[in-house]
């Protein structure tokens, strides 16, 4: 092909993907006119359960579980299932990217739950309960706690590594208790309005299902972080989280000096990505 030829093709080329772009533009400005600035929004909630072993004395039989995803529960659902009982489950589905502990998927309308009777000489389920932040020192690498604090020190958003390939954003929290002991909780990808709002200093926050890391000596402060299943709520209607923030908001009353000394040693041992 001599120049000129060359040219027009190249020419024909860029009118086609124009003409091409133009119609996938008229598209998308097409589908979002369909939408009209409006999203599904599907509610659901999640439960753990393990296997119900009653004629094994093996203690690994108990560590066999799974988190069940409950998508569009009915409410009759939410109020039927309780902690601590023993339920037949049908018609489950696997969720994609699977990773320990097993996780499932439930539609509420077709997930069948039925609840069965437990030997009553078998002790499967102990009652959850609110760890002080100075009762941590018993605790395992990645074992569950369930805290009631004060947030002393909201820090700024922070990248640490990558989860299937996307950055993995963290807000380092500062909490306390009426214990005076001061806790750092890594917070994953807090992106919602209403979580900037909770991590103000200052609220009493209950936090469910967070991982125990580590004790820092060099500055005397426990380490834990988030998981998929933790939960933060200013307004727990969990019993056992509502008489721990009852009891800590009563503490706070009349002891706003001490608060306000862990608050300044919060300040000053935080790392610099830490603001007040």
């Amino acid at each position: 092909m001599n120049s000129k030829q060359i040219e027009r093709l190249h020419d024909y080329m860029q009118r086609k993907e124009q003409k091409k772009a133009s119609k996938m533009n008229q598209w998308i400005s097409e589908q979002l006119e369909t939408l009209d600035g409006t999203r599904d929004v599907v509610p659901f909630f999640k439960i753990r359960v393990f296997d119900y072993h009653s004629y094994s004395n093996d203690p690994c039989d108990n560590e066999k579980e799974a988190i069940i995803t409950i998508w569009n529960p009915e409410e009759h659902l939410i109020d039927s299932l309780r902690e601590g009982q023993r339920y037949q489950i049908h018609s489950l589905s696997t969720a994609t990217n699977q990773s320990l502990p097993i996780r499932l998927n439930s539609v509420g309308h077709s997930t069948l739950w039925k609840e069965i009777s437990i030997d009553t000489y078998k002790k499967l389920y102990v009652p959850r309960k609110v760890t002080l932040c100075d009762d941590l020192w018993d605790k395992k690498c990645n074992e569950e706690v369930d805290m009631v604090g004060i947030t002393l020190v909201e820090g700024e958003l922070i990248t640490r590594g990558q989860r299937y390939n996307k950055p993995i954003q963290i807000k380092n929290v500062i909490v306390t208790d009426s214990s005076g002991q001061i806790v750092q909780i890594e917070i994953k990808n807090p992106f919602s309005i209403c979580m900037n709002e909770l991590l103000k200093p200052k609220n009493i926050l209950a936090f469910i299902n967070l991982h125990y890391r580590v004790y820092d000596p060099r500055h005397s402060v426990f380490i834990l972080s988030t998981c998929d299943e933790t939960e933060i709520k200013i307004s727990p209607r969990e019993i056992y989280l509502q008489e721990a923030k009852k009891n800590l908001e009563n503490w706070t009353k009349s002891h706003f000096e001490i608060i306000e000394k862990l608050e300044a040693k919060a300040i000053e041992l935080c790392n610099p990505t830490l603001v007040r």
